[in-house]
Order: structure tokens, then sequence, then C-alpha cells
């Protein structure tokens, strides 16, 4: 189930959780002060064909 729900992804592939940690690290730790009201989508393209 898991292979078939990453094959809809447009990455073709389900994110890792290192990813995501990583990227919110560098939301706590390096990103520029002045990165506000963003959303980022760690969803590997799918916002892009559902919107």
């Amino acid at each position: 189930m898991r292979e078939a729900s990453a094959q809809m992804i447009p990455l073709k592939r389900i994110n890792e959780a290192h990813e995501v940690a990583s990227s919110i690290h560098w939301l706590l730790t390096g990103a520029p002060d002045n990165f506000t009201g963003q959303i980022m989508h760690l969803d590997g393209g799918m916002s892009q064909i559902l919107a």
C-alpha cells in the first residue's frame, strides 16, 4: 500500500523522516529573520497537482 501511495506522488517517493527533520531544523536555526508567513510544502509535489 505504501508503494502504491508513493507512485501517486510526482516525485514517486514518500519523504524520509530525516528530510522533514532537516527542514524543521533549518527553520529553527538557519532561516532568515524575514522568512515569515510562509507555507512549506514537504509533499513531493502533491500540492501542485491537487490545486
